[in-house]
């Protein structure tokens, strides 16, 4: 009697199993819906990202990096009562950083505070009603804001960048689903599994019936790993899929897959079911890089596509920010790297690279920005777009062409 797990629809719970041993936190789709529900209507946001890949530390010191940011956003501040108070929370924060939250295996760090008392005589103290860190597979870039909102773009930016890709890992009998997104695995706490009896020991007729019998398992086991493919892959939104497990299984099971999941399988690998998150994950990364740059890859024909046929493209800064100002931009293509100075409208969405301290279409007080190509992909990003970050060294080339930077467009 053989035993297989079926999973209802309404009792497919998704819950996600790790380890930190690389000292890395899994931020996923509800990490952000929670931090987009924060609300702090008479309060200021303390919204940090640091750099902190090994290469980026020697070449500049976080703390260097950081006393930057700080002096700069201490410069846009012009109430002297939130700027006194920022002086004290900046400096908290940086002796946080440095004593707690600087941990060298993570590649970047993400923290907000919101302070609840301010200490502003002798020895400053703070305490926080809100602190959130996330140690990051991914080094951000480095960001502070002080505002009445969390500052959520570099982590958009990196979930917009790396889809969530689906692991099976089985053999004969058993199979276990994964996550891999944003350089990390977790599995899901559900597994699938059949009992069936090994090979038979008998000899003639009754063990051809029996391997008969066992082939005949063995299909069913793999109609039933697609079953949980499916279910899983559309509940969890699965870009790609990759499969994993001894001798012909990974290439049995990708042959059963429907039309629609064999578009979305990236590769197949061998390892063993008794594998823990890490190796999953080494095994994994490949694929994904793999795939990741084939993505790129398309998206810069498609863009390439559309300015040879003059439709529904731009390229360079002025012309993407006029798009980006109606509204029109489907997908930004920004080469890694690419930064400029502007002016950002205080009272519209408006961005230039002009010296106007007038915004050309409301009349509103324009004010420096340092970066106005971080604001640009910000509003991107409120405007339900897409960012893709072109880092392929042969890509990139081709970005230099055409300004660094270019959009896709809606209409």
């Amino acid at each position: 009697m053989s035993t297989i797990t079926i999973l209802p629809e309404d009792e497919l719970q998704l819950s996600l199993l790790g380890d930190d041993e690389r000292g890395y936190d899994f931020v996923t789709t509800e990490t952000i819906e929670q931090l987009q529900g924060l609300s702090f209507p008479e309060a200021r946001v303390f919204s940090l990202y640091l750099d902190m890949t090994p290469e980026r530390l020697k070449d500049a010191p976080w703390s260097t990096r950081y006393d930057h940011l700080v002096e700069n956003m201490r410069g846009q501040i012009a109430d002297k009562d939130s700027r006194k108070m920022f002086d004290v929370v900046a400096e908290n924060i940086k002796e946080q950083v440095r004593n707690e939250y600087g941990r060298p295996q993570a590649r970047g760090l993400a923290l907000f505070t919101v302070p609840e008392r301010i200490s502003l005589k002798g020895k400053h103290k703070v305490k926080y009603s809100t602190f959130i860190h996330y140690h990051l597979p991914e080094p951000p870039q480095d960001t502070l804001l002080w505002d009445k909102a969390v500052e959520l773009t570099p982590l958009l930016l990196q979930m917009d960048e790396h889809e969530p890709t689906g692991v099976v890992l089985a053999d004969r009998q058993h199979g276990r689903f994964f996550l891999y997104y944003l350089g990390e695995t977790a599995e899901y706490s559900i597994s699938e599994w059949d009992d069936t009896a090994q090979r038979t020991k008998a000899v003639g007729m009754g063990a051809y019936n029996h391997e008969q019998w066992l082939a005949e398992q063995y299909k069913r086991h793999l109609h039933h790993l697609v079953n949980f493919i499916e279910k899983i892959g559309q509940q969890a939104g699965w870009r790609w899929l990759a499969i994993g497990g001894v001798d012909q299984l990974p290439e049995d099971l990708s042959k059963e897959l429907p039309k629609m999941w064999r578009e979305k399988l990236i590769g197949t690998f061998t390892l063993s079911l008794e594998a823990n998150y890490n190796q999953v994950r080494d095994a994994v990364a490949p694929l994904v890089q793999a795939a990741e740059a084939q993505a790129e890859k398309e998206t810069l024909e498609t863009w390439i596509g559309h300015l040879e046929q003059k439709s529904n493209a731009v390229s360079g800064l002025d012309k993407a920010l006029l798009a980006l100002q109606e509204g029109r931009i489907q997908t930004l293509l920004v080469a890694a790297g690419f930064a400029h100075d502007g002016r950002e409208c205080q009272q519209c969405p408006a961005l230039t690279t002009t010296a106007d301290e007038t915004c050309p279409y409301c009349g509103g007080v324009m004010t420096r920005v340092n970066d106005i190509v971080n604001t640009a992909v910000t509003q991107v990003f409120r405007q339900n777009g897409r960012v893709e970050i072109v880092r392929d060294p042969d890509n990139l080339a081709l970005m230099q062409q055409h300004d660094n930077i270019g959009a896709i467009l809606r209409f």
